[in-house]
């Protein structure tokens, strides 16, 4: 059962209350710490916390613990908001962190750029771990249609982010398992040989190939079906910008990989004023010598 109190500052507070035992009095203790959201429609996604259910209302949804906090997910509230979900109208939602300083993963991954959630997303705020999901899809796994990935991806604020050469890794959005990308690289295919094996008829033996090049990692098509980035199918090979979304058969990988670290650009030193030159030195002035007067004549 879902209750809902709305604060000073019109911000309807998350929570859930416990369903009551048979037979239990169906009213919500006046002292609860958890208080919930109004009615939602069913489909309205929800964020799992250990046993309870926090639905997420359309706008943004501020997750941390402490003062203005709308899904509290620790118990310390010194926390304070940690990311915020923002969820569109047709319960597409997109997490972002709430401050540089924010420590939020999603499927193992650093979070650094607004990134969808998928059902099933493992979420992971101030070292609190807790699940996205879909309340009218519990159970289910959700595969994006590639159209809803591209919609999805272009929420992200600012353009694709480029990656370097290390720290790759895929997290499938089916069971958010995680795969290191090796400085060899990493095939992905149907063959038990691969390093990411997707077992499905319309999926090649070799189906792709992600490896390290000399400005990031480049996936490569070898298959007859093909290959998705964000929906778009590859002609050959492409660059991966970090959060990515790959599509192979049913199954589908966000990409992540570490982001080159942009340099300050160096202080100009401080300007040092020219010298002044020391003022030329007074000469003493120099004794004219006397001059003689003339002898007078002497008569004789």
């Amino acid at each position: 059962m879902t209750l809902a109190t709305l604060r000073r500052d019109a911000v309807v507070s998350a929570g859930v209350a416990r369903t009551p035992e048979a037979g239990a009095a169906n009213l919500p203790a006046p002292d609860s710490f958890y208080t919930g959201r109004c009615s939602q429609p069913p489909e309205m996604p929800v964020i799992k916390v250990n046993d309870q259910q926090f639905s997420l209302r359309p706008g943004p949804n501020r997750l941390g613990a402490g003062e203005g906090v709308d899904v509290t997910v620790a118990d310390n509230s010194r926390l304070g908001v940690q990311a915020i979900v923002d969820v569109a109208g047709d319960s597409r939602a997109v997490i972002r962190r709430a401050g540089a300083a924010a420590s939020v993963r999603v499927n193992g991954v650093p979070l650094v750029d607004p990134t969808p959630l998928m059902h099933g997303d493992r979420l992971e705020i101030g070292g609190r771990e807790v699940y996205y999901t879909d309340d009218g899809k519990t159970g289910n796994t959700q595969f994006v249609a590639p159209v809803a990935v591209v919609d999805a991806a272009a929420r992200r604020s600012g353009a694709a982010r480029p990656t370097m050469a290390t720290g790759g890794r895929l997290v499938s959005l089916f069971d958010g398992k995680e795969y290191a990308v090796p400085s060899n690289g990493i095939t992905i295919g149907r063959d038990a040989a691969s390093g990411i094996v997707v077992a499905e008829n319309e999926v090649s033996r070799k189906h792709a190939e992600i490896r390290p090049t000399d400005t990031g990692y480049e996936i490569r098509d070898f298959s007859a079906n093909g290959v998705y980035v964000n929906g778009t199918r590859l002609d050959t090979a492409v660059m991966l910008s970090r959060s990515d979304v790959i599509r192979i058969g049913t199954q589908e990988f966000r990409f992540s990989a570490d982001t080159p670290v942009v340099a300050k650009p160096a202080a100009p030193p401080p300007s040092v004023p020219a010298p002044v030159p020391p003022a030329p030195m007074a000469q003493p002035p120099v004794a004219s010598a006397p001059v003689a007067s003339p002898i007078a004549a002497t008569p004789k």
